[in-house]
């Protein structure tokens, strides 16, 4: 009889993760196709996890940096599964990977990437309607409250969720702190977090 196979799994706070990131890119692999990665893997999982809630099609959230550039990865690749994506994007990307990002999801979805942010971020609130909401808002950078702006988009994925739609975060889920496992006022609650190179410490408290 073989013994059973045990699989270590690497916990790290914000700051690691970051060195681990900046290690690898300074081992030669650029930080987009970090980004690129991270994405396409999550879109995998999804679509192998919850393939019976894709039916309705499925609402991305995206915020303004890396986290949301993750994002815009995950829509491209759900969509040229034939996946309906709806894509709200919160703010404008800010960092260059995230603009990079939305630019291929852009492509890929056959319209202006500036547009379809100033289109959905002036609503206000995004309207989701769909079984499945993929949150990436926030990631590993957020500290404290949640940004005014910011809290009636969670409180639209919370609305999601009380009507029976499955939440999956990207990374983390937004407003939850990545070392202290605080969950900001308002903050998302997800069903399933796809996180990305290490298990960040914060979400083992709230798991």
């Amino acid at each position: 009889m073989s013994a059973p196979v045990s699989r270590a799994l690497r916990v790290t706070t914000a700051a690691e993760a970051r060195a681990a990131d900046e290690a690898a890119i300074a081992a030669g692999t650029p930080s987009f196709a970090l980004m690129c990665r991270a994405g396409t893997e999550a879109a995998a999982r999804i679509l192998s996890r919850h393939a019976d809630g894709l039916f309705a099609g499925v609402d991305v959230l995206a915020g303004r940096g890396n986290n949301g550039g993750d994002a815009y990865i995950v829509a491209a690749q759900l969509h040229r599964a034939g996946v309906r994506v709806r894509l709200w994007a919160a703010a404008p990307p800010a960092t260059a990977d995230a603009q990079r990002a939305a630019a291929l999801w852009a492509r890929t979805a056959g319209h202006s990437a500036g547009d379809q942010a100033m289109s959905e971020a002036g609503t206000g609130v995004p309207q989701l309607v769909g079984a499945l909401v993929v949150d990436g808002l926030l990631g590993t950078g957020h500290r404290g409250a949640l940004r005014p702006e910011l809290q009636p988009w969670c409180a639209a994925i919370h609305a999601a969720r009380a009507r029976g739609a499955r939440i999956v975060a990207l990374d983390l889920p937004s407003g939850l702190d990545a070392d202290s496992g605080t969950l900001s006022d308002g903050g998302v609650l997800a069903h399933h977090t796809i996180t990305f190179g290490t298990l960040k410490r914060g979400l083992l408290p709230q798991r």
